[in-house]
């Protein structure tokens, strides 16, 4: 748990800081981006921690980078280019691209198949742009180990207002320190997203490029038989939506399907958690970016809270 490591799940009573100081500078590893420091429970388990530092400390482009992509805006804008374009442009050269665009959602179905992956969209140093805005460092238990040679349901907890979590999967820079830890897993590893995020534009294309794929239960069949892994938000749009400040929420009345899912494909479930997912302010509907939030995202557990 949260607290077995000195963490309170309370976010008022424990900063990032001093978690940070918590841990002990270890062994460096081979890679000079990647900080590795030692973390000691209270109970006697430890674990490590991997923080990385690619852009500047103090990045205006990073920094408008995950404003674009990560705030409010992201839901609008997509629907504001193709008004501009609509506004802006002749009638003979908008309407073409419109109908081509809608074509596109509706005929490519490309959500479904999952073969709009961007592998150099993934690889780009903009995903890791979003995971040290938010200062996320991945904190593995000793003693956990994935193979490459077997399958995994990743169950990811809590939903949050963005399952933020799910960067350290999407993102595959060769710095990422979950990639270079677990070889092999994460890179076959394809995050799944309700329906509705397909047909919402810019927010379709950023996931897409990044390798989800729908969630329905026909989609993650077959990605399970093609012999890749996924990963689930398994409290989905109801868990998001129950997002408060200060709490940590999970929803699992009545989702058993996942569990099924597993069974039915003979693959490993992995339980993930990321602990103080929430947001301030007016929460889920009025995501404010200007509340900076912190992160820890575990490969087997999760810490992750507001400051």
């Amino acid at each position: 748990s949260a607290e077995s490591f000195g963490f309170s799940t309370t976010s008022s009573v424990i900063s990032r800081e001093e978690v940070y100081k918590m841990a002990e500078p270890d062994a460096c590893t081979d890679d000079p981006f990647i900080n590795r420091m030692l973390v000691r429970s209270i109970d006697g388990a430890t674990a490590k921690m991997y923080r990385t530092r690619v852009w500047p400390k103090a990045s205006s482009l990073r920094d408008i980078m995950v404003y674009a992509n990560v705030s409010i805006l992201v839901f609008v804008q997509g629907f504001a280019v193709l008004m501009m374009i609509g506004y802006y442009l002749p009638g003979m050269i908008s309407i073409p691209l419109l109908l081509a665009y809608l074509g596109y959602v509706l005929l490519t179905q490309a959500h479904f198949n999952g073969t709009a992956g961007w592998e150099a969209f993934q690889k780009s140093s903009g995903g890791m742009a979003l995971l040290e805005y938010f200062s996320m460092a991945l904190l593995v238990e000793d003693g956990v180990d994935l193979s490459p040679d077997r399958q995994y349901l990743f169950g990811l907890h809590p939903h949050g207002a963005h399952m933020l979590g799910s960067a350290m999967i999407s993102v595959q820079h060769e710095h990422n320190p979950i990639h270079k830890l677990f070889p092999g897993v994460f890179d076959k590893t394809k995050p799944a997203a309700a329906t509705i995020m397909f047909y919402i534009p810019w927010v379709r294309e950023l996931l897409l490029w990044s390798g989800w794929i729908d969630v329905s239960k026909k989609v993650l069949t077959k990605v399970l038989k093609d012999g890749k892994n996924v990963a689930i938000v398994v409290g989905g749009e109801a868990e998001a939506l129950a997002t408060e400040n200060g709490k940590d929420k999970v929803i699992l009345a009545g989702r058993k399907g996942f569990v099924r899912l597993a069974m039915q494909n003979g693959v490993d479930i992995v339980p993930t958690y990321t602990f103080f997912n929430q947001v301030s302010g007016a929460g889920f509907r009025v995501l404010k970016l200007n509340h900076r939030v912190h992160g820890f995202w575990l490969a087997a557990w999760g810490l992750y809270r507001k400051s």
